[in-house]
Order: C-alpha cells, then structure tokens, then sequence
C-alpha cells in the first residue's frame, strides 16, 4: 500500500510543478507546448524514481481544466531490465486553475486508467517497486525539506 501512496504522491507532485508553470503560462498569454510539458513531466519523474518514464502524449484542456497523459511507462530500476515496473494507459487529472499561482495546486480528480504493475523480486537487491519507491520517497523529502 505505502508503494502506490508514494507513487501518487511522485507523480502528483510533478503534476503539480508542471501546472504551476503552465498556470504562470497561461496567466501571461504563453500556454506551454503540449510537446514541451510531455518532456517536461518525463524529466521530472525519470528523476524522482530514478528510473526512466516515457510518455507517449500529454493533452491539455483549459475548458475542462484537466491535464490528460497516455501511455505512461515506468521502467524497472536497472537491477530489473526485464519488463516496466508499471504502465498505464491514460492518466486524467482535473485541477483548480485558481490555486497554480498560490501553492500547491488543488487536484479535484485523477483518474488511472489501464494500469499493469510487474512486481519483480530479485535476492540481494529486493523488489523493483521497492527500489523505486524508496526514490520516490527521497525525492519528495529533499522538495519538502
């Protein structure tokens, strides 16, 4: 349970610096490149969970105020080169555009849809979620802090 809580909170937090900066974007007339947001959130979360994240397409909706990710795929650490620890068909998040600018943003809904998770375990090492949770829970301590 702790593995899903901290992969919620990796990915809500990129979500959640991403659409800061889009917010500051869209407030000055400059919305970001759905390209450039995609690569965007791929950098960030390759970094929290120290392991690679592919995206295949980002789509914003002002209308709907709501990011929508397909096709999101976190690698296995390299102790584990066999298969994604987890992928995902579409991520869906709804945020209060109002709270971009003053903090944290407000996350209304998020909603995963086809995700598969591969749980590896490998003696000496541990489990491959393990690995990437233990990143997950470094990266967001060293935000907070």
């Amino acid at each position: 349970m702790s593995f899903f809580v901290s992969l919620v909170r990796g990915i809500l937090t990129f979500i959640g610096i991403v659409l800061i900066a889009g917010g500051v974007g869209v407030v000055f007339g400059k919305p970001p490149a759905e390209e450039a947001l995609r690569r965007s959130l791929e950098a960030g979360m390759t970094e929290a969970f120290a392991a690679p994240v592919t995206i295949a397409e980002v789509h914003v909706s002002l209308l709907r105020r709501a990011i929508r990710a397909q096709g999101v795929v976190v690698a296995s650490p390299s102790q584990f080169r066999d298969q994604p620890a987890l992928t995902c068909d579409e991520v869906r998040v709804k945020v209060d555009p109002l709270t971009l600018l003053t903090g944290p943003p407000v996350l209304h809904r998020v909603d995963v849809q086809g995700a598969i998770m591969n749980y590896r375990y490998k003696a000496g090492t541990g489990t491959n979620i393990g690995l990437l949770t233990d990143s997950l829970d470094k990266y967001a301590a060293a935000i907070v802090s």
